[in-house]
């Protein structure tokens, strides 16, 4: 379901995850709501995200009642589940595969395509939910979360403090440490110099930026869908 508006859901991607295969797993309730949500160990905030995202993608309606295509995902084999998400993907971000491929271009690349959308503040948030479902459905991309990054990360020196240039050690987005994640390094060009103003609400947009990057790029799907587990072992 392809909207006009100019709004993309931002849900943490491995939520969105987390819950198809929930409902591929179980039973399919007739009405997926915050109620539903929130009984099963996500949050009121994640819970709203979340049935945002479900809606974009056309798998279920205003009322919370499953689409057609929610069914068919439910009860789908494990060969035939990939394709079909591929299909609602395609469908519901037709005018951002208008304009990328994930398979191609890079992670900043595919930021740029959701610069159009609201609220402005929940770009990146968009971009991350867009490629953790590509990688859900087996679609190539290009820059696959490097799980071997957190060692090397953690095995450096420290970090160099920031040029005068307001860039870390002197080296630029094209020149960033071959071990380093371009999608983070990309953020952390993008601060201002040492000593600048730097309002309180664009920290804030870009601290949730950062938190949103390490789930795609390092965390396991375990740690980045925290909020959707706690509950998990008591069932």
């Amino acid at each position: 379901m392809v909207t006009e508006s100019g709004y993309r859901p931002y849900a943490p991607p491995a939520n969105v995850i987390k819950l198809l295969r929930r409902l591929r797993a179980r039973n399919l309730p007739d009405v997926i709501d915050s109620g539903y949500l929130t009984a099963v160990g996500f949050s009121k905030e994640i819970a709203s995200r979340v049935l945002s995202a479900m809606r974009f993608l056309g798998l279920m309606k205003e009322s919370g009642e499953p689409e057609e295509a929610l069914r068919s995902l439910a009860r789908s084999t494990d060969e035939s589940y990939k394709d079909l998400l591929k299909g609602i993907i395609e469908e519901a971000y037709r005018d951002v595969f208008d304009v990328v491929d994930p398979s191609k271009d890079p992670q900043h690349t595919v930021l740029n395509a959701f610069r159009r959308f609201e609220p402005a503040s929940q770009h990146y948030r968009m971009a991350t939910l867009f490629l953790g479902l590509c990688r859900e459905a087996g679609m190539p991309i290009l820059e696959e979360p490097r799980r071997r990054g957190v060692q090397k990360v953690t095995q450096r020196t420290p970090r160099q403090a920031p040029s005068k240039g307001g860039r870390a050690g002197g080296h630029t987005a094209e020149t960033a440490p071959a071990q380093a994640s371009p999608v983070l390094w990309g953020y952390f060009q993008r601060l201002p110099k040492p000593g600048s103003t730097f309002p309180q609400d664009e920290q804030e947009a870009w601290l949730d930026a950062i938190r949103s990057a390490f789930r795609l790029e390092y965390q396991s799907e375990v740690a980045a869908s925290k909020d959707v587990t706690e509950h998990e072992n008591g069932e």
